[in-house]
């Protein structure tokens, strides 16, 4: 049971972090135009580094704690 919310925690942790990069790929496109491509790069090797982004921690540990 434990390790079966370990991996929906881990896939959710993904998609979260996945739906604030897009986010903010759209803001980043908005404001320089093209230029923003190379931000997406940068986020998808982040990605792949693991999540340390501000907006995905506090929602990952509050979620994290409701189910403990």
């Amino acid at each position: 049971h434990r390790q079966s919310c370990i991996a929906i925690l881990r896939e959710l942790a993904a998609s979260t972090h996945a739906r604030n990069l897009r986010k903010r790929e759209r803001q980043n496109e908005e404001e320089r135009g093209e230029g923003g491509r190379n931000k997406r790069r940068e986020a998808e090797t982040f990605l792949h580094k693991g999540c340390q982004d501000a907006d995905c921690i506090p929602q990952m540990h509050a979620l994290t704690q409701s189910l403990l």
